[in-house]
């Protein structure tokens, strides 16, 4: 017999895109890393080249 997989449920999905990959939870936000950096002027932080 195989064993279940069990499912994870602690996986956080993005607040913005909706997506699973990439979430950072830093800060308090959850958002992935496309969204961070696509709003990342919205929410307070600078850009530095």
């Amino acid at each position: 017999m195989s064993k279940k997989i069990e499912r994870r449920k602690w996986r956080k999905r993005c607040s913005i895109c909706g997506t699973y990959a990439g979430v950072m939870q830093r800060y308090g936000m959850t958002i992935c890393w496309r969204c961070f950096k696509h709003n990342a002027n919205k929410l307070g932080f600078r850009k530095y080249d």
